[in-house]
């Protein structure tokens, strides 16, 4: 940007002796570079992200005092190497009979799975409102252990290993549905459905739709679709706050348009809820020497956790350590992870969010350099990686079966994108609206950045719309561009203000910023 020029008039002195000039004033400071564009206009037109997370940011994470229920008066006993699983199940089983409350575990180490077969059954939590709780993730607190491998569900399918603990909310689908009667817009709050709808207020709505091949163009527009890819898959799940008549308000915000002509449909489903995870270290055995799609071994030997079907619900203060994939969620929302490290080796994934609507993670920080870096697959949207950070060599995830409407904000990592997965058949990679908002680069990339390789890579790349906001770090004027695979990108080099695009629009609509979030 070229600014105007400052001239200044200097008035000299001037006597009848023989004096020298009076010294001309110093000269006027350069002016200062014009400030970032700021939200909201930088942000006009992207989604509303502010809704993530546990009871949309709106309410702290509580703090659950009791009843509780400690894993050793069930059996449980920290440092024997004996197994622990059945005890811990059976404390879980008796907090869920008590209509929740707190599971809680001493220091120590408990062995959680040494079942190499997989014939025991996992441990598990079916009901709302249980939290697991230990003495700390550091020196002196609990460890989780899983020492023990655990067999995949089919050996050729290398993602399949088992979760030694699983949050099952059975979030299946139900019978009831609705048409959708009338188009609405990105981040409306309100649909127009059949007037005989069965919906009411406090229900949850799927809002469905899928797309095969030549329907499915208009989302990767302007760039082609392959005939070989299978197609595009929407599922956003969200809470009605209130029914009148045909109109349902939601109580967050649409994160795709929904034209009506395309014939969408909502469906009720159901989650558990008010599921917490604290203060604990879950420890898996792998040894490190990681090489991607070598095994099953490789891929998923040492899970950590699987959660599917919850919603308003935690995981904060907790390690992963030496494991091949230490967190998965699927069919989910408002989920918040907070303050969680993923340490020892190089593996296959840190966290994924799969067929989820809001999920926040406030703090993840990736310590081993796993494969793919923080990851979203299968449709989730609303997705929001604040402050957290990852392998310099390394770069975010998008693992294809089209994820929207992801932010990655003041964040730090690598942008090699290399770690950026998913099968050819499932691709795009991230349909609309993936936004890196003040992303620090910690490495420069070893090639040039190109969200769109398509006809142009053995293993292509396909972001359709890519916004990028306040690209920084060190080398950052050595990074190379492909400028038609990025939608937006500026200002490079400049961080933006504010610091937070998702801080800044949750102030934006409840006129002030949490106590709780004060310190993000």
């Amino acid at each position: 940007m070229k600014f105007p020029s400052i001239f200044l008039a200097i008035a000299l002195s001037v006597t009848s002796c023989q004096e020298p000039p009076a010294p001309a004033p110093a000269p006027a400071p350069a002016p200062a570079p014009a400030p970032a564009p700021a939200w909201p206009a930088a942000a006009k037109g992207l989604p509303d992200f502010s809704y993530a997370g546990y009871q949309h940011g709106e309410k702290a994470i509580p703090d659950i005092q009791g009843p509780v229920f400690k894993v050793e008066d069930f059996g449980a006993v920290a440092d024997d190497d004996k197994p622990d699983g059945p005890a811990i199940q059976k404390a879980i089983d008796a907090c869920a009979e008590a209509k929740g409350g707190v599971v809680l575990f001493a220091k120590g180490r408990y062995l959680i799975n040494t079942d190499r077969q997989a014939t025991q059954a996992p441990v598990s939590i079916r009901s709302s409102g249980i939290v697991l709780r230990g003495a700390g993730c550091g020196p002196g607190g609990t460890v989780l252990a899983s020492p023990a491998e655990m067999q995949p569900a089919n050996p050729l399918q290398m993602w399949t290993g088992r979760c030694p603990i699983v949050v099952n909310g059975r979030a299946a689908l139900g019978k009831s549905s609705a048409a959708i009667m009338a188009s609405a817009k990105l981040n409306a709050l309100s649909l127009q459905l059949d007037p005989k709808h069965p919906f009411k207020a406090g229900d949850r709505i799927a809002l469905m739709k899928s797309f095969k091949g030549e329907a499915a163009a208009k989302f990767v527009a302007p760039h082609p679709w392959e005939s070989k890819w299978d197609g595009v898959v929407f599922c956003e799940y969200h809470e009605i706050t209130s029914v009148h008549g045909a109109e349902i308000r939601l109580a967050e915000p649409l994160m795709t348009p929904i034209d009506a002509a395309d014939k969408w449909i909502g469906r009720d489903c159901r989650f558990i809820s008010e599921i917490g995870v604290e203060d604990l270290c879950f420890q898996g055995a792998w040894k490190g020497g990681f090489k991607h799609h070598r095994s099953w071994l490789d891929d998923s030997g040492w899970r950590g956790m699987s959660w599917s079907g919850v919603e308003n619900s935690w995981i904060r203060r907790c390690v992963f350590s030496d494991m091949n994939w230490a967190f998965h969620l699927s069919q989910s929302r408002q989920v918040t992870m907070e303050d969680v490290r993923i340490t020892g080796h190089e593996a296959h994934f840190g966290i994924q969010a799969s067929k989820t609507y809001g999920f926040l993670a406030l703090g993840v920080k990736d310590e081993a350099g796993m494969h793919h870096g923080p990851s979203v697959q299968s449709g989730a949207c609303a997705t929001v990686f604040h402050q957290c950070s990852w392998s310099p060599k390394g770069s975010f995830d998008s693992h294809a079966n089209n994820p929207y409407a992801t932010l990655h904000d003041d964040n730090r990592g690598g942008l090699n994108l290399s770690g950026v997965g998913g099968a050819p058949n499932n691709f795009p990679h991230h349909l609309h609206n993936l936004v890196l908002w003040n992303l620090e680069v910690s490495a420069t990339p070893g090639r040039k950045v190109d969200f769109w390789t398509v006809g142009k890579s053995k293993y292509p790349l396909s972001f359709v719309d890519v916004q990028i906001f306040g690209l920084h770090g060190p080398g950052l004027d050595k990074i190379q561009f492909d400028s038609s695979s990025i939608a937006r990108n500026e200002p490079l080099g400049q961080t933006l203000s504010p610091r937070s695009l998702w801080l800044s629009q949750l102030e934006t609509r409840l006129k002030k910023i949490p106590a709780h979030f004060s310190k993000q």
